[in-house]
């Protein structure tokens, strides 16, 4: 885990083991940052449609992984 300090034109500066490290050169910075799941549209469908099918962090927070393999279950479902 690290933490970001900055974003920098020439890359990330972070704080990883106690550490200030600079993290770069990087052309694209992606941050995944959930930890509250996040579920309005289900809850403005589910009396409106014959099936809805609620995956994802739309469910619950979890690791990316788990959340393809739900997509893909839910998928082969329907």
């Amino acid at each position: 885990n690290a933490v970001v300090k900055t974003i920098e034109e020439e890359g990330v500066i972070a704080f990883i083991d106690d550490e200030e490290k600079l993290i770069g050169p990087v052309d694209t910075v992606v941050l995944a940052l959930g930890v509250e799941s996040v579920n309005i549209l289900g809850l403005r469908l589910q009396d409106k449609v014959d099936e809805l099918y609620v995956i994802g962090d739309a469910l619950q927070c979890r690791k990316a992984t788990e959340a393809i393999e739900e997509g893909y279950h839910t998928g082969l479902m329907i």
